[in-house]
């Protein structure tokens, strides 16, 4: 039987390695989402992984009623924000990752995001 990890940061830093996985895949496919080569792209999905870990709850929680008000399409809303977060810490650091558009590139990528990590979440097994 593997060992559990309980420690605050070792729980946080196996959450940041398992969305990074998790985000490396889909974010490969978007169209308006300029990758150019594959480092940047794992160090996309590393800062992606980090704000989807420490920021989105945070902002989650701060916009619950509009999320229970709309049924939890505003989700994607806050996804897509994430996503525009991500592409302006890139910009800081020199990567080539660049969402053009904040609606139709964030929200389509963010959707997108969203079903490749259910899809993955589905089929991820537990050893």
């Amino acid at each position: 039987m593997p060992a559990t990890v309980t420690h605050p940061a070792g729980v946080a830093l196996r959450t940041v390695v398992h969305r990074t996985r998790r985000t490396a895949t889909p974010l490969q496919s978007l169209k308006h989402l300029l990758i150019v080569f594959a480092v940047p792209l794992l160090l996309v999905a590393l800062i992606l992984a980090l704000v989807s870990t420490f920021i989105a709850p945070v902002l989650k929680l701060l916009s619950l009623p509009f999320i229970i008000l709309t049924l939890g399409l505003f989700v994607f809303i806050v996804n897509a924000l994430m996503l525009q977060l991500t592409s302006w810490l890139a910009n800081q650091f020199n990567l080539a990752f660049h969402v053009q558009n904040f609606f139709w590139d964030a929200v389509f990528g963010a959707l997108i995001i969203t079903f490749v990590s259910m899809l993955l979440g589905f089929l991820k097994t537990d050893d």
